[in-house]
């Protein structure tokens, strides 16, 4: 595998999954669900569904919205040379999935108060040129489908430099699974997949994800910002990836996904960072792109700096988790040497860029061309290619509290 490991403790930082998972099949079984979904009323657009006699928290139509989830930034201490790399997934995923509002089912015993339409930031999207936005302060993630289309190919791109794991060794048997920040779902549906007994959990603020064929993995719009999430200590393992700008304070929501965990459970938080493949020299996009994100995170009030100064071990020990290791995986990427499913990584990388630096240009205390930007950003990263360095943190709650 192309790339460099670095471990603050001599743990593997990788998965032992047994069952194939190269995405080259996939079951598709017939769509069960816990629930016995009822007719939508159009005029209200507050739908309701019953659950052995109990009546849910109500489901909405959101099939036209969509997200992507983009990752921080920085600049190298070194990179490595490309590798070349062509991965294809012979059955393509249906567009849009079933989404709820609140968590309710019977064989969880979860259950959560909620508003009977759907939150105000779901509903309403806008759009800065040909990119779709949701109108939700804090959310620098793209909602259209281009976007969709390259979360699933950095899904692709992830799981390929894992080398078909998706699981730590730590939560090989996890059998209760929630996928925090879940964007198209991809990730949350091959787990299912390769883990038929497990029962998998996605939340995102954008529900955008495939149609699930499994009857194991159900997707839930929520906030990852609220600080209850009120799911109770349920969860084998929590897993957490890209969620680092979009994140208001690391602080709470690691205290709210902790939360979530069972004695012996085991939390995974992973991002992507872009960086140039070699130093930037004056005039460089690079420059720009620092100066814009920081722009754009500082406007929002967001928390981008978990990664730094070793601040992820330190939340997680102050909530009395055992921190089992941490990681940093550096894979250098041209236009031409990652292509999943006719799409290159590069690509979906500079589409997550330009979104970021659309938003930016919004909050920007100085004048700069949009346009003009992109093409600089285009130019030169399609010249030089990017290197993407791929940041874990793992911990696990202790057996004994």
């Amino acid at each position: 595998m192309v790339g460099e490991d670095r471990f603050t403790k001599n743990t593997p930082a990788v998965v032992v999954d047994t069952i194939d998972c190269s995405f080259k099949s996939r079951v598709l079984s017939t769509l069960t669900s816990m629930c016995c979904f009822y007719p939508q009323n159009d005029a209200d657009d507050e739908p309701y569904f019953q659950c052995k006699g109990r009546t849910t928290p109500p489901q909405w139509k959101l099939d036209n919205l969509a997200s992507a989830h983009g990752s921080s930034h920085g600049f190298p201490n070194q990179w490595s040379g490309p590798s070349e790399t062509t991965i294809s997934s012979s059955t393509p995923r249906p567009a849009s999935g079933n989404h709820l509002t609140a968590r309710d089912d019977s064989s969880s015993q979860v259950s959560i108060a909620s508003a009977t339409t759907a939150p105000s930031f779901v509903k309403v999207s806008r759009t800065i040129e040909h990119m779709g936005f949701l109108v939700y302060k804090g959310s620098m993630f793209r909602t259209d489908e281009e976007a969709k289309l390259c979360q699933t190919t950095m899904h692709l791109f992830l799981t390929d430099m894992d080398e078909g794991r998706l699981l730590p060794v730590e939560a090989t048997d996890a059998k209760s699974i929630l996928d925090v920040g879940t964007g198209t779902g991809d990730w949350a549906l091959d787990v299912a997949d390769v883990n038929p007994t497990a029962t998998v959990i996605g939340t995102d603020v954008a529900p955008i994800q495939h149609i699930s064929y499994s009857s194991n993995v159900t997707f839930y719009v929520d906030d990852a910002n609220n600080p209850n999430w009120a799911w109770g200590d349920r969860f084998d393992f929590v897993r957490m990836q890209g969620l680092n700008g979009g994140i208001k304070s690391w602080t709470a929501t690691l205290r709210a996904a902790a939360s979530c965990l069972h004695a012996g459970g085991v939390i995974s938080i992973s991002d992507m960072v872009w960086r140039p493949s070699s130093p930037p020299i004056p005039g460089s996009v690079w420059f720009d792109w620092d100066k814009m994100f920081k722009v754009l995170t500082d406007a929002n009030g967001l928390d981008v700096d978990l990664y730094e100064n070793n601040r992820a071990q330190g939340e997680l020990e102050k909530l009395g988790l055992e921190f089992l290791f941490y990681s940093s995986r550096k894979h250098s990427v041209g236009y031409k040497t990652h292509i999943y499913d006719d799409r290159s990584v590069l690509v979906c990388a500079v589409e997550q860029m330009k979104g970021a630096l659309a938003l930016a240009m919004e909050v920007a205390p100085w004048h700069a061309n949009l346009g003009d930007l992109m093409h600089r950003l285009e130019t030169e990263i399609f010249d030089k290619g990017i290197v993407i360095e791929v940041l874990k943190v793992v911990a696990r709650k202790p057996a004994v509290q």
